[in-house]
This record gives structure tokens, sequence and C-alpha cells, in this order.
């Protein structure tokens, strides 16, 4: 099920939702890295029937050469929605339900609280996958 959630003020992250992986991606890519579908397989197969798993994509705010923020929104929300296709596609191969699968897109709207040492910007082009209720 695709959930567009890109506006201001929604608040997507369920209550009793637990944090189970983050997945990172290179700037303006898609692409899961080395070691990505191993991980996610293998996490697919510790969940079995544990619930619903939320799939919430995010980008950075830069995007080369477009300077409308408006477009800006646009592109980081596709942006977004498609790198959590890409992990959700690859939990539904690994054998998670349907069903239990919800994907949405943020776009730019939630940086990450905790960039660590990838710095901002590189911490900000995420998939986080969480278990718990429904959106």
């Amino acid at each position: 099920e695709l959930v567009d959630a890109g506006g201001a003020g929604y608040n997507y992250y369920p209550s009793s939702g637990d944090l189970a992986s983050a997945v990172y991606f290179g700037y303006g890519s898609t692409l899961l890295g080395r070691g990505d579908r191993s991980r996610l397989a293998d996490m697919a197969r510790g969940l079995g029937e544990r619930g619903v798993i939320h799939v919430a994509g995010h980008a950075s705010k830069r995007v080369d050469g477009v300077n409308d923020p408006v477009m800006r929104r646009i592109i980081n929300l596709k942006m977004s929605m498609k790198r959590a296709e890409v992990v959700s596609a690859e939990l539904l191969r690994a054998g998670i339900a349907p069903e239990s699968n919800e994907t949405l897109g943020l776009g730019d709207t939630r940086p990450n609280a905790n960039p660590g040492s990838k710095g901002q910007e590189a911490a900000d082009r995420r998939v986080e996958i969480y278990l718990g209720r429904s959106f």
C-alpha cells in the first residue's frame, strides 16, 4: 500500500512502532548498496508474522541545478517514494506479506535527528523500517 505523506504537519511515526533498520542511499540514487539485499532478506526472515512493517523513504534537501523550492520538494518527495518502494519490493521478495507492508515517501520533511559520522545530508538519504501499528 503506497501512502503519500509528504505534506508538512503529517505525523506518520507509529507511537508503538520500533525502528528495526535503516537503509542509506547515495545522492540521487535508488540503488541498494552492497549487502543491503541480504540484510533485508535476513530481517524479513526474522520478522515472520510480527505485524505491520512501515517503510518510510526520505531525501536530503539538496537538488543540484534546481532553484525553485516547490520543484525541489516535488523532486525529493518522488525520490523518497522511489527509495521506499525499492526497499518494500525487496522485503516482499524476501517473504513479507503484502498486506503487512505499508510504504510512504516523506521527501525532505524529516531530517535525520542523529546523523552521526555520515553528515546530515548523507544521513537524510535513507529509508527507515518500523515495526508496529498501522500509519
